[in-house]
C-alpha cells in the first residue's frame, strides 16, 4: 500500500489486491458428511495494519479524504473496535489526524485496541451511552467542530457508501478463483461489507449474511437501503438472524468450544485455490464475527440447506486484533 498520500491505489489496483487473496478449503466432518465445498476468503492475512474488510471500506474514503483537503478525520466505536483500530494506523500512515469518539466512560487502563490506536496517534473521545447516542444529531456535531476544527466525518464502521463501495472488490476477487453457482457468506454488523458484496455479484452467485447482533432485524432494510442508494438490483440474498449467540460481542461456551475445534481442523492443512501469491498462515477466528459466521454455516449444513456439490465461500472479515478482549 502506497506510503505517500499523493500516490493512491487505481480501482484496478484495488481489483488486483482482491484477486490475489488465497481460499483455504476447510476440513470439517459436517462439511465432508454433506459433500459441501466450503472455503474461507483469508482476506485477515492480506494486510498487516488493514485486514479483513477494512481497506476496502477505508479505500474510497481515503481518496476522498484526501480530495476533499481535510487533515482531521472523526469517526466512532467501542473499546474493541476493528474499524477505530484500522482508521488509526491510517492515520499514522497517511499523515492525518485521527480523532476516536468512543463509546463508554473513560477506563483506569485503556484496552489493547485503544492503547494501540493512541500509539498511532489518535485522539480518543469517550462519550457516556446515552451521549453517545446523540452522536448523530447536529448539535453534537457543531460542539465537536468548536473542539476539532473542520473534519472529515468517517460513520461508525465505515458504513457509507464508499465503504460498501470499495467491499465490491470482494466479490469481483472470489469471482476470480470460482465460477458457475456458488454461495457467499457474510457476517453482519451494519452490512456495509454485505451490502457492497451482494451489488457486486453475477445472477448465479448467492449471497447469506449472518447478523450478529440480537433482537429485531434492522439489518435487511438497512441492506436493502444500501443496494438502492448504489442503484443495485442484485439477484438472491438472504441475512440470516439465528446464530448471533446472544448478540454483538456476546459468546457461548458452545461457540467458543466450536471456534477451537474448527481451528485445530484446519491448523495444518492449508489447502488453497491460490496458492502462489500468498503464503497462507494458520487460520484463526474471532468470536464477534468469524466464529459466528461459521457457526451459522455448520448449523445449515446440518439442516442440509444446501444440496450436495454445492460450494460456499465464507468471507473472513478480519478483525482477530479483537481477540484480546476475550481469554483465548
Amino acid at each position: 500500500m502506497p506510503t505517500d498520500p499523493s500516490i493512491f491505489f487505481s480501482s484496478e489496483e484495488l481489483s488486483r489486491y482482491a484477486a490475489d487473496v488465497p481460499h483455504q478449503k476447510l476440513i470439517w466432518p459436517t462439511f465432508s458428511q454433506k459433500k459441501l465445498s466450503v472455503y474461507l476468503r483469508r482476506d485477515d492475512i492480506a494486510s498487516e495494519h488493514y485486514p479483513g474488510n477494512k481497506w476496502y471500506k477505508l479505500f474510497y474514503n481515503l481518496k476522498a479524504i484526501i480530495q476533499s483537503g481535510q487533515k482531521t478525520v472523526l469517526s466512532f466505536g467501542g473499546a474493541y473496535s476493528n474499524h477505530i483500530h484500522a482508521l488509526a494506523a491510517m492515520g499514522k500512515q497517511y499523515r492525518l489526524n485521527t480523532v476516536g469518539v468512543i463509546r463508554g466512560y473513560p477506563p483506569r487502563v485503556l484496552s489493547p485496541t485503544l492503547q494501540d490506536a493512541r500509539e498511532l496517534g489518535m485522539e480518543l473521545l469517550f462519550l457516556g451511552h446515552d451521549d453517545y447516542r446523540k452522536k448523530n444529531l447536529s448539535q453534537f456535531s457543531e460542539q465537536l467542530r468548536k473542539q476539532y476544527g473542520d473534519y472529515y466525518c468517517l460513520p461508525e464502521g465505515g458504513d457509507n457508501l464508499l465503504g460498501a463501495k470499495g467491499c465490491q472488490a470482494i466479490a469481483h476477487g472470489i469471482g476470480e478463483h470460482f465460477s458457475g453457482e456458488y454461495t457467499i457468506c457474510c457476517a453482519l454488523g451494519t452490512g456495509t461489507t454485505f451490502a457492497g458484496i451482494v451489488s457486486a455479484i453475477s445472477e448465479q452467485v448467492k449471497c447469506l449474511g449472518f447478523s450478529v447482533l440480537k433482537g429485531e432485524d434492522t439489518l435487511t432494510e438497512q441492506v436493502s437501503q444500501r443496494l438502492q442508494d448504489m442503484g443495485s438490483l442484485p439477484p438472491e440474498w438472504h441475512i440470516n438472524n439465528d446464530y448471533h449467540h446472544g448478540g454483538y460481542a456476546k459468546t457461548t461456551p458452545e461457540l467458543l468450544t466450536f471456534m477451537q475445534a474448527i481451528e485445530e481442523a484446519n491448523s495444518l492443512s492449508l489447502e488453497s485455490v491460490k496458492l502462489e501469491s500468498m503464503k497462507l498462515e494458520p487460520m484463526k477466528l474471532e468470536p464477534v464475527y468469524s466464529a459466528k459466521m461459521l457457526w451459522g454455516i455448520d448449523q445449515l449444513a446440518q439442516q442440509n440447506y444446501w444440496p450436495e456439490g454445492s460450494t460456499i465461500i465464507a468471507v473472513h472479515g478480519g478483525g482477530l486484533q479483537g481477540r484480546r478482549g476475550f481469554t483465548l
